[in-house]
């Protein structure tokens, strides 16, 4: 069985079906790359120049993922799910 080309578009924190000129085809996309697709590029944020994070982070740079900006205090928490959705793809 073929599989066709799908697009995909982020809109709260999940994939939609996207317009023709809306974002480039995804061909046999898995799992991984769609959750990875949803929740987006995470934003760098530097705890230094901020007194509150820098309390809680020790004054690292940490990422920041746009889906996930209302949960404060768990961007190590969630960096740490990110990063482990890769190697369990490779598993499969």
């Amino acid at each position: 069985m073929e599989r066709k080309p799908i697009r995909l578009k982020a809109v709260q924190g999940s994939l939609r079906r996207a317009g023709p000129s809306d974002l480039p085809i995804l061909f046999n996309v898995t799992e991984t790359e769609r959750f990875l697709a949803a929740i987006g590029e995470p934003e760098m944020v530097d705890t230094l120049k901020d007194a509150r994070p820098s309390c809680i982070f020790m004054n690292r740079t940490i990422r920041v993922y746009p889906s996930a900006d209302e949960f404060y205090g768990m961007e190590e928490t969630i960096e740490r799910l990110v990063g482990i959705l890769p190697p369990l793809d490779r598993a499969a």
